[in-house]
């Protein structure tokens, strides 16, 4: 029976860490996998929660479909480009389940990748790749909500999650507002012009079907930002998105509210989309209607999520005996815009599988382009800035399952800059105007909380 460990559906910390600490002092089960301890808990706001811890070291992570919450402090287990035993993603899948228990339904390895070699300043923190299992973690799974402790072998280790789990606490909190004082967009819209012409020339020779081109708009603020007060109010503007925000040293958080699933493993079946080309909402109903019909009836933009969709059925088809997508491409609406969309579905041939389906699937057409490597060539010509985690896969790898979101609309927090990421995907037809002012509605949901007053740039 959960224990009852909250008032005003705020956790009370201390009887948690009690019940913890407890558990934890009379724990004695050798073995090299990463320990835990689990136990229910009554209903809480586990986005709360986080946003009034401390530490530098901090994770959150939602499903989009509302099941699936999980916050965490701490780190249990970190694999980066700085162990010597997780070399490339193949490494990181073996050896991330080589630390994983299976008789630990909740314990998973939250993070992600770079999108592509990434070598700047701004990005050193999180690498090519990085994942962690929180020591301390607070989740829920559908309605079941539980705390959790998570630790290495080793006395030591277990003597410093105690400490952690006595020093940890829930800090005073109250809503933060932000209004950014300057904006610097690369490239500058004039700049986006030209890139985009000179996209389209290629498009005429036949050099390249589709190349996403992404900007990077850092915002500047008179006090540091905090991250997950910003996410808060992300995830209570957006709907069906995955939210995420990976603190991997103070001051350098990656947040987001992703509405694209890269895949979806479970056991032995594979989940995947395609989500491209995209129409602002409507002011009114009738107007939102409109603008759906012009993304189910216009060319181009049937083309775009055309491109997106074979590709990804193609790849699926190396991996499954059987694939299957919907009948019919539908429009999903979001709070600013909105996308065509066709989900796509396939059993299995064999499930040891994850770190190939996400090479073969990242980055696909919808934030990369194709033909593949040419787009990337062209990515790497013309964006000056890098993406970092922008756009590249974030999500969890659990011992028989594996979750990864696309991860766009998406933001770097560093103190008091906060670098916003976003995308479009030029083909032949498309409007460097258009496509400018595409980019600047996918970003509505961080402008409107910078600077609620601003016009469109």
């Amino acid at each position: 029976m959960p224990v009852d460990m909250t008032h005003d559906n705020q956790l009370d910390w201390d009887i948690v860490v009690d019940h913890l600490v407890d558990a934890l002092r009379e724990h004695d089960h050798p073995g090299d996998r990463l320990h835990r301890i689990e136990m229910p808990i009554q209903p809480c706001s586990i986005m709360q929660w986080i946003v009034q811890q401390a530490g530098s070291q901090k994770l959150y992570w939602a499903e989009r479909n509302g099941t699936v919450e999980v916050a965490g402090i701490g780190n249990a287990a970190v694999l980066s480009p700085d162990n010597p035993n997780t070399l490339d993603v193949a490494d990181v899948f073996a050896y991330g389940r080589n630390l994983l228990s299976p008789r630990h339904k909740h314990q998973r390895l939250y993070g992600g990748f770079s999108f592509a070699n990434t070598d700047s300043e701004q990005w050193k923190p999180f690498g090519s790749f990085r994942f962690g299992a929180p020591a301390i973690e607070v989740g829920r799974d559908g309605d079941d909500y539980y705390a959790a402790c998570q630790w290495r072998s080793g006395e030591d280790n277990k003597e410093k999650l105690i400490a952690l789990l006595e020093s940890a606490y829930l800090s005073e909190w109250t809503a933060q507002s932000h209004t950014a004082h300057h904006r610097v967009d690369s490239p500058t819209r004039d700049e986006w012009y030209i890139k985009v012409e000179e996209l389209l020339g290629l498009f005429e020779k036949g050099e390249v079907d589709k190349v996403v081109l992404a900007r990077e708009s850092q915002f500047f603020f008179n006090d540091s930002v905090d991250p997950f007060s910003l996410l808060q109010h992300l995830r209570e503007n957006t709907s069906h998105s995955y939210h995420y925000a990976f603190q991997v040293a103070d001051g350098s958080t990656f947040i987001g509210a992703s509405p694209e699933r890269l895949f979806k493993r479970d056991g032995e079946l594979l989940y995947s989309e395609a989500l491209a080309a995209t129409r602002p909402r409507g002011a009114t109903l009738a107007e939102d209607e409109v603008l759906g019909e012009e993304l189910l009836n216009t060319e181009k933009d049937l083309h775009e999520h055309i491109l997106v969709l074979d590709r990804i059925v193609a790849l699926l088809n190396e991996f499954c005996s059987t694939v299957s997508q919907d009948r019919e491409i539908e429009v999903l609406k979001l709070r600013h815009c909105q996308h065509l969309l066709c989900k796509v579905g396939g059993q299995l041939i064999s499930t040891d599988c994850d770190a190939d389906v996400l090479e073969k699937l990242h980055p696909t057409p919808a934030v990369g382009g194709t033909p593949k490597e040419s787009a990337l060539e062209w990515i790497g010509k013309l964006e000056d800035f890098d993406r970092g985690w922008y756009a590249a896969p974030v999500g969890w790898i659990g011992n028989d399952a594996a979750e990864f979101a696309v991860a766009i609309r998406s933001a770097l927090v560093q103190n008091d800059i906060v670098s916003v990421y976003t995308g479009a995907g030029i083909v032949s037809g498309s409007k460097p105007r258009k496509e400018w002012k595409e980019i600047e509605n996918k970003i509505a949901d961080f402008r409107v909380l910078f600077a609620p007053d601003a016009s469109d740039r």
